[in-house]
């Protein structure tokens, strides 16, 4: 199969979806220079879906009006035509993307892609990008090949997700299978539906986006949704920590935008909290409240995973060093592992958190229930003690000054942190009890 072949049928089985008339009157008004707000609402209103969305955006708390916005001219003239231009392609792609008979789990793709979106937008604005509205349309649509592919190409698309579970690359695998990627089909279906050029380009180039180097606008979109989509918690494919490239790739593109570490943290808590409001405001489908706990646990449990391989990879070369080295060298790759693992963890910790305030906030206005008080409640606390506990156990690791393991099960060692805690444990009385 070649990319011809994926094209042609690719465009064959989207023909139904074409765009709506009224987003391509939509994205004409909105470029035309003269147009007036008069003009732009006459165009919505004919669209009585997206008449709604609009109201209820120019209605909510974050454009802080004291009055009830009825009328389309008025929220045309509250938003602005570059958010109303945004609002519209966002609610054409998620009714298109939704028609689409796919095996995947749609909320699980829209959880996925409006967290890149709500992060692009909040990067762009950090770094004074001139329309942050771009980002999150670009960010929200940046994976929707992968929906096509699986559509068009079910049994292959089977044999990909089957391959990235096992930490395959997503681009090498479909390469190998299709003769394309997700990435350059997403951009040709968006050409087809008339989406403004620079939408296409951040789509096709978004996975190697550390490798733009230009100054021009659509240079630096791709980077800003290159590294959403590095930081983003619901990952759609494969593992949580890719190596020492993932690693590299999101420091490269923080230091190409000119942001810091920890103003990178401040703008992930910040797209926290404003994640479920815009999944609400735009009535896109990202699950419930439990089914985003269940998703932290899951994260968790894979991020447990994945550590314990590295010490399991690491274990069985012990026997291969001179005994005299083996502490040495364990103790330097452990502390490389729990750095930039730490990093990961609290990422990890603080969306959890976040997300655990968010149900506990939902429950105290009546938003969602727990009748008999033992479900959510008790998630809640059993999640909050478990971020704690790995906040503790983190700190220990980066204590630890010899390497010492037990017998875990047959075949893998782990190493031994409960002496380390118990001493951390017995010093911090001894302190206590001199004070």
């Amino acid at each position: 199969m070649d990319e011809a072949q994926v094209y042609s049928k690719v465009e064959r089985e989207n023909k139904l979806f074409t765009l709506p008339e009224v987003l391509a009157q939509v994205l004409q008004v909105t470029e035309d220079q003269s147009a007036t707000v008069g003009s732009i609402a006459e165009v919505v209103s004919k669209d009585f879906t997206l008449t709604g969305k609009l109201l209820k955006v120019a209605n909510s708390s974050f454009y802080g009006r004291s009055s009830e916005v009825r009328s389309m001219d008025e929220a045309v003239n509250i938003l602005g035509t570059r958010t109303v231009k945004a609002i519209a392609l966002s609610v054409s792609v998620y009714d298109m993307c939704n028609r689409l008979k796919t095996r995947l789990d749609m909320k699980d793709f829209w959880r996925h892609s409006l967290e890149i979106a709500v992060l692009s937008e909040h990067i762009a604005k950090a770094v004074k990008y001139s329309h942050p509205e771009e980002a999150f349309v670009a960010g929200l649509i940046l994976d929707i090949g992968i929906p096509i592919l699986d559509a068009a190409f079910p049994d292959e698309y089977e044999q990909v997700w089957q391959h990235i579970q096992k930490g395959k690359d997503l681009l090498q695998v479909e390469e190998s299978l299709l003769g394309t990627n997700h990435a350059r089909v997403g951009a040709f279906l968006l050409s087809k539906w008339s989406f403004p050029k620079l939408y296409g380009e951040c789509v096709e180039n978004h996975h190697r986006a550390y490798e733009t180097a230009e100054a021009s606008d659509t240079d630096e979109l791709i980077r800003i949704v290159g590294l959403a989509s590095r930081v983003a918690k619901f990952s759609m494919y494969g593992p949580i920590y890719s190596g020492v490239k993932d690693f590299d790739t999101r420091n490269a593109l923080l230091e190409s935008l000119g942001l810091s570490h920890s103003e990178l943290a401040e703008i992930d808590a910040k797209s926290m909290k404003e994640f479920m409001d815009t999944a609400k405001l735009l009535e896109i489908d990202i699950g419930s409240p439990l089914d985003l706990v269940q998703q932290a646990n899951y994260k968790l449990y894979r991020l447990f995973r994945e550590y314990e391989y590295l010490y399991r990879r690491l274990e069985a070369r012990e026997e291969d060093l001179p005994k005299d080295r083996v502490d040495e060298i364990a103790i330097d790759v452990m502390f490389t592992v729990v750095a930039t693992f730490s990093h990961y963890f609290n990422n990890a910790c603080a969306t959890i958190l976040g997300r655990s305030q968010l149900i506990e906030l939902a429950l105290k206005k009546g938003e969602i229930s727990d009748s008999k008080g033992e479900i959510l409640g008790h998630s809640i606390n059993v999640i909050q003690r478990g971020v704690e506990s790995i906040t503790n156990v983190l700190c220990v690791m980066k204590s630890v000054e010899s390497f010492h393991t037990i017998q875990y099960h047959e075949s893998a060692k782990i190493i031994d942190l409960k002496n380390h805690l118990e001493k951390l444990a017995a010093r911090e009385l001894e302190t206590t009890e001199q004070v």
